[in-house]
């Protein structure tokens, strides 16, 4: 179910109908979905007799489940596990072929009658689909096979087992202990056939067209495999299609779970299903909807087209929000209803929690919306990236859009961002909520905006000589936002940034003034519900100053060591005990450092980032990770200063100084590690050091991983940007 867009109320059954159904949409094309009770064609043939006795006026079916692979090479390449393979008419066969059903004469079997071929409808779908995935730079199919790994544990048997479990025997060397698998009863890993592994595979599902053959024998042999697949040509046996095809028009979908012999076994089961599944949900998005509707159905809105698809993947969501109840009135009152275009400002200090109050206040209001989409607004061509996302998402969901699929398709991105804006004006489209993330370097006075009578971005009266010390310290990067913003008098925005900009409503986010809110973060964070009633806790609250970013640290890093918030609290005391002065006086330098970054007074920034990290080596010297901080905040800074080079001996010695200063165990899991390792990989992209920009993405997922898990937001954000590496799709 985890494939459906919604689930629909179950509708009453014909007395004869034993399936049971789930219900739902995707694309607004309304789905029935019923299982086998058991493997064959005769329990197939049943399912759909019995299916159509309720659904009278079901067009065509999909019939998706795994199958056994030939190992054969196709215009795709070699056919593997966790492909998929779909029928098509190829040659004398419709798409699918009953191989065990004919005559025996002699000295021979003769094979007799025909499958009904698939649907030209769902051919030309799949064509149209096979066409997209050529142009897109992530796969809609692999990403939609993702779809099950975000609900319950039970539903992990579907995650992906990687390439390096996929083994191929040779055709003449026998499984040795049935009902065991190949580690268990010792199977000799010389017979294994050697081919070239295709690492993109674990970011792309590969689809393989042609004839499947199905009967009621389970194929176990690797001799009788490639017989009957080079006298039909085929290229997967399953056990289905024949009953499920004697009447009704269906495509033929499989999963690659093993390879038809001895060495059979369940590891692939999950995750070959899963990607047929995700496959066939991608044809919805290619299917007219006139073809699926009737007479009978309510009519969808206009505007139903416009109901993209929520991914705000690529956002790290903390999983328990703390609720700024008035500053989320605020926000509700700024963006409420329908009349003109509604802009709101969020800006505080970095760490202050505006991008989750974004968050927060779409889930508890997204009813009001047709879809959000969140846009990184860092810089310029961040933004951009950002933009050609969400131009494959609209495309993806409606192909009708022409002008978005032609923008796609000319990889020019200041076309893609018009078209993605005109999609946002259009008049039906008037529903949506963006989030423009980030936007810490506003151009405050843009010759754009002077030529087109604009005021400028800042909120502040800059006098002659403020507005003289600003271009003299202009930050390269810096922007104006305005220019990628819609231009109609419509929909819902929200901008975070540090500074508050001209362009809505501000609503300033300060500390945390109840101390209530400041223990929910740290009982949050550290997973330690307990910790509100803790004396030591409350006192850490009070050191930590309602700032949610340092609380969210503080409980992560008590939520990775055995530590009592009292041994935690004592050692910071014990750690700044002597230094308490010079200590205020070094974070009050970094902060200055901060602002003045974010102001684009670069080499004051770095000035002061210099001095801040001379009293943190004096304080503690140069391995303390407070230290290290301030090394990664130097890196940063000199990559905005096109200074690469200085930025990457930054971040080398910032990681080399958490491998010294927490071992090779806790640094993979220590959140500003993660977040050097991050900033590395980017770095090396732009320096054109692919693998090592590889190394440290996949260090960085790794960590994420072993701290929020394969299903947070952060470990989709680290495996889309290793899959826009130049020149590579996903290693790993």
């Amino acid at each position: 179910m985890a494939m459906l867009d919604e689930e629909h109320e179950p509708l009453p059954q014909k007395p004869a109908d034993h399936n049971a159904y789930k219900l739902g949409s995707i694309n607004n094309h309304n789905i029935v979905v019923a299982g086998l009770p058991q493997t064959g064609n005769c329990s197939a043939a049943t399912v759909v007799t019995q299916m159509r006795m309720t659904f009278p006026n079901l067009r065509y079916g999909l019939l998706v489940g795994i199958g056994g692979g030939v190992p054969a090479q196709t215009d795709s390449g070699m056919i593997r596990l966790g492909h998929v393979v779909v029928s098509k008419q190829t040659g004398i066969h419709s798409g699918a072929v009953q191989y065990d059903h004919g005559k025996a004469k002699e000295g021979h079997f003769e094979r007799t009658g025909a499958i009904a071929p698939p649907p030209q409808i769902l051919l030309n779908a799949a064509q149209a689909l096979a066409v997209q995935r050529e142009i897109l730079n992530d796969d809609p199919v692999w990403v939609d096979a993702q779809r099950t790994q975000k609900y319950r544990r039970t539903i992990r048997r579907f995650k992906f087992p990687g390439i390096e479990n996929d083994h191929l025997y040779h055709p003449n060397y026998i499984h040795h202990q049935p009902g065991q698998s190949c580690d268990e009863c010792a199977c000799d890993p010389e017979q294994r056939i050697e081919r070239q592994i295709n690492e993109g595979d674990e970011s792309f599902v590969v689809v393989h067209r042609g004839t499947i053959a199905s009967g009621e024998l389970v194929v176990k042999s690797a001799a009788l495999r490639d017989r009957l697949a080079q006298q039909h040509g085929l290229l997967c046996f399953e056990m289905e299609a024949a009953g499920a095809l004697a009447d009704f028009p269906c495509l033929v979908i499989r999963g690659i779970s093993d390879y038809c012999d001895s060495h059979k076994n369940d590891q692939w089961h999950g995750y070959a299903a899963a990607a047929a599944a995700a496959y066939a949900r991608q044809l919805f998005f290619h299917l007219p909807k006139e073809e699926t509707q009737t007479r009978n159905c309510n009519t969808q809105s206009n505007s139903a087209a416009f109901q993209l698809p929520i991914n705000l993947s690529e956002i790290f969501e903390v999983t328990r929000f703390v609720a700024r109840e008035e500053e989320l009135s605020r926000i509700q009152d700024i963006l409420k209803g329908t009349i003109g275009r509604r802009t709101a400002i969020l800006h505080g200090l970095g760490g202050i929690g505006k991008t989750q109050l974004a968050i927060a206040h779409f889930k508890r209001h997204r009813t009001d919306y047709s879809t959000a989409i969140w846009l990184n607004a860092r810089d310029e061509t961040t933004l951009k990236q950002s933009f050609a996302r969400i131009a494959e998402r609209i495309m993806r969901h409606d192909p009708s859009m022409t002008y978005v699929s032609g923008a796609v398709e000319s990889r020019d991105a200041d076309r893609i961002v018009e078209a993605v804006k005109r999609w946002l004006d259009e008049p039906a489209n008037d529903h949506w909520l963006l989030i423009y993330d980030n936007y810490d370097r506003p151009m405050l006075t843009s010759t754009n905006a002077i030529k087109s009578g604009q005021p400028d971005l800042s909120e502040e009266d800059h006098t002659d000589e403020a507005a003289k010390n600003h271009r003299d310290h202009a930050d390269p990067k810096a922007f104006d936002l305005r220019q990628y913003l819609p231009e109609t008098d419509h929909g819902a925005i929200i901008v975070t940034s540090r500074l508050s900009v001209k362009l809505g409503q501000s609503i300033q986010l300060g500390k945390l003034e109840d101390i209530s809110d400041s223990l929910e973060i740290l009982a949050s964070a550290s997973r330690r519900d307990s910790i509100k009633r803790d004396s030591a806790a409350h006192d850490l609250a009070l050191r930590l100053d309602g700032l949610p970013l340092a609380l969210a640290t503080a409980g992560a890093y008590l939520e990775q060591v055995a530590m009592t918030c009292a041994e935690y609290l004592q050692l910071c005391l014990e750690t700044t005990r002597g230094v308490a002065l010079e200590y205020k006086a070094v974070v009050a330098l970094g902060s200055l450092g901060l602002l003045y970054a974010d102001q684009g007074r670069l080499q004051d920034a770095e000035a002061m980032y210099q001095r801040a990290l001379d009293g943190y080596e004096k304080a503690w010297g140069p391995d303390h990770t407070s230290t290290l901080d301030t090394v990664n905040n130097l890196g940063a800074l000199y990559k905005d200063q096109g200074r690469l080079q200085d930025a990457k001996a930054m971040y080398q010695r910032a990681l080399d100084g958490y491998e010294k200063a927490l071992g090779p165990t806790l640094i993979a899991t220590y959140i500003p590690a993660l977040n050097t390792l991050e900033n590395f990989a980017i770095l090396c992209v732009e320096l054109g050091r692919v693998d090592e920009a590889l190394l440290y993405y996949r260090r960085a997922r790794n960590g994420v991983e072993a701290v929020w898990g394969r299903d947070s937001q952060r470990y989709a954000r680290l495996s889309s940007r290793m899959n826009s590496v130049p020149s590579h799709h996903s290693h790993d």
